[in-house]
């Protein structure tokens, strides 16, 4: 087994004060060291160094009744800002939120990406500008870029994307590589799907302890994200949650093939006005019997779903709970609910990947331009000091989540 060096030690510490620090919200140095096990000296040493990057404010002693007090320390949660982008196929959306997830600002632009991928693109790069630009005279920095974009970024990362021509006219992760040399900025990249689940994890129906979610969106195709213990569900070759081919009921092998009966089919006929009131109650029951396999499998605490079927939505929904409840084996409650978080969902979800990455990586923050002592210059028979001049920060390679 490798050993672990101070330095590494003193980066995983840093990391694990950081995290206690931003899910404590309020807390004190010495339930800090009670909660690690760490010496005072090195939680004090860990806590200088987030302190200079802006990261805290002290409140001044409270806690004990007699002796020294300690001294409260509370995460700044606007100290610096992250922006998510959802790379739609014909919108993108773009919010900007503070450290808490809170929204500061949040842009709209509608247009084809693939027919006037130009258009997006400029206005991608125009708009990521013009946050940024507000950010800094705000006194809010911009951390890191997330990006969602709406195909596997397994694929992306192993290139196959372009040889199957999923988003044509896109290269994903020469995409990702402009917009870091372009703002000198750590850019992450992820399916759109697998964000919007760890957007609901985080800020949706996970906050009422649930860590085992399904966000299904029933688009055409239709979409979905899952969550199991807490983490986004990649599978082993990073394509879980690709849920439009699962087959619902084959009248044959070649029809299963050919794609007929499976979720993109049925999100086909939902939408098709001439559809019959019966054909799409047993549209219903074939989707309840396929989310019930599921749920028979992976054991969820909730299935959260994106509709846009419009007035057709609460119906949909009532069918749904009415067959699960009666195909379920163990009886077990499973809540079944639509989406609060609205229409910048994936983005949100992908400020909230930034988010994740920086909380696990404290050396992603910008540290403070220190000052070097001025040198001494000749000036025609004595010597003055030259102007001070501050240290260039070492620009930070983007990095996606798992590697």
């Amino acid at each position: 087994m490798d050993s672990i060096d101070s330095s590494e030690m003193r980066y995983i510490n840093s990391n694990i004060v950081l995290k206690i620090l931003w899910t404590k919200r309020e807390i004190s140095r010495s339930e800090i060291a009670r909660i690690t096990g760490m010496s005072r000296s090195t939680i004090s040493a860990i806590i200088n160094d987030i302190m200079e990057i802006g990261l805290l404010n002290e409140l001044g002693s409270s806690g004990a009744k007699n002796g020294r007090r300690p001294v409260t320390l509370q995460f700044k949660d606007g100290a610096y800002s992250i922006l998510g982008l959802d790379i739609g196929r014909d919108r993108i959306h773009l919010i900007v939120s503070d450290l808490r997830g809170n929204e500061l600002s949040r842009q709209t632009c509608v247009c084809d990406i693939i027919l006037e991928k130009e258009k997006a693109s400029d206005w991608i790069f125009d708009s990521i500008q013009n946050e940024k630009q507000m950010a800094d005279k705000q006194s809010r920095p911009l951390l890191g870029i997330g990006l969602a974009f709406p195909i596997p970024i397994a694929l992306a990362n192993s290139r196959r994307d372009l040889n199957l021509d999923l988003l044509p006219g896109w290269d994903t992760l020469a995409f990702r590589e402009a917009i870091h040399r372009k703002f000198l900025l750590p850019v992450f990249i992820e399916n759109d799907m697998k964000l919007g689940a760890l957007a609901e994890l985080r800020w949706g129906r996970g906050k009422s302890g649930s860590a085992n979610i399904a966000v299904i969106k029933l688009s055409q195709p239709p979409e979905a994200g899952l969550i199991i213990d807490g983490k986004i569900h990649q599978g082993a070759r990073g394509f879980a949650g690709q849920i439009a081919n699962v087959i619902l009921s084959p009248e044959s092998l070649e029809s299963a093939k050919a794609g007929a009966f499976t979720l993109r089919d049925w999100a086909t006929h939902m939408n098709d006005p001439n559809a019959l009131p019966a054909s799409r109650e047993e549209y219903c029951f074939l989707l309840a019997s396929s989310l019930s396999n599921m749920l028979a499998l992976l054991d969820l605490d909730e299935v959260v779903f994106i509709m846009n079927m419009g007035e057709r939505d609460d119906w949909v929904l009532g069918q749904l709970r009415m067959y699960m409840s009666r195909l379920s084996v163990y009886q077990c409650e499973v809540n079944l609910s639509v989406s609060s978080l609205g229409e910048t969902q994936m983005a949100l979800g992908a400020a909230t990947m930034v988010l994740e990455s920086v909380l696990n990586d404290l050396s992603l923050f910008p540290r403070p331009a220190k000052t070097i002592p001025p040198k001494p210059v000749h000036l025609g028979g004595h010597f003055s000091a030259s102007i001070p001049h501050a240290a260039k920060p070492t620009s930070v390679r983007p990095r996606s989540p798992g590697g």
